[in-house]
């Protein structure tokens, strides 16, 4: 599937989340069966999440950047820290509107232009929306952790992959609420579990868009050789987040 339409990327981008979503929403009863996932109200988000997966996947494999893998890399750990130190420094922003006494809050409003009032509107009557910037950070450390490898600027091995592990991640977690792992069971001698479980049923999919003659997707041909690489993977990032809270 092409993604890359110069002319329009973000018409051939929407175009490929549609075609992925259809198939998606068909097996999506079947999909959330691999994790249990039987609350109804998480279902939509799971199944977007499987989508934007697979999209970004698809999207990472057919085109390329303008900047070195390690540039990239930094540039996404200065958005997620940039991302949390504005969520702090609004909700301390929020805080001290709040306590202004009513008379006072009227006055500093009655001076603002419009535009001014609904930011402070924003920040300090509405529900803190900001704290989506949480979401943005944690996002851009799941994208940064895809990119992680012993590269010295150039493409990690198997960066597609990496991708659509990270976005089902993503996925199972948000559904979940508990971390993606993969176990080794030593009697039957494969990995297992349900987020490993849900990989490999959505692995067909995601490779009947991303895989094509010309450019295939590099990833490991055996199920326990994906399950040993995403065992590594999601170890690697739940120590992170230990080590990063």
């Amino acid at each position: 599937m092409e993604v890359s339409d110069q002319d329009d990327p973000a018409r051939a981008v929407a175009e490929a989340r549609e075609s992925i979503g259809r198939p998606v929403h068909r097996w999506i009863g079947d999909l959330a069966a691999h994790i249990n996932l039987s609350c109804a109200c998480k279902l939509q988000q799971f199944e977007t999440d499987l989508v934007e997966a697979i999209l970004w996947c698809l999207v990472v494999q057919v085109t390329g950047p303008n900047k070195r893998y390690s540039d990239i890399r930094r540039d996404l750990s200065r958005v997620s820290r940039e991302a949390r130190a504005a969520e702090k420094h609004l909700a301390l922003l929020r805080n001290v509107l709040t306590d202004l006494p009513t008379q006072y809050g009227e006055l500093l409003e009655s001076n603002l232009e419009s535009v001014e009032k609904v930011a402070v509107s924003l920040v300090g009557k509405q529900i803190p929306w900001f704290h989506a910037l949480s979401s943005v950070a944690a996002t851009a450390d799941l994208i940064a952790q895809a990119l992680s490898g012993k590269d010295k600027g150039g493409a990690p091995k198997m960066l597609a992959f990496r991708t659509l592990i990270m976005g089902l991640i993503r996925a199972f977690e948000r559904a979940t609420g508990r971390p993606a792992k993969v176990t080794w069971n030593e009697h039957r001698a494969q990995y297992g579990g349900p987020f490993f479980n849900l990989f490999e049923a959505l692995l067909p999919l995601a490779l009947s868009f991303v895989t094509s003659a010309d450019h295939p997707m590099r990833f490991p041909g055996s199920e326990r050789a994906r399950g040993k690489y995403i065992h590594i993977m999601t170890r690697a990032r739940r120590r992170t987040r230990r080590d990063n809270p």
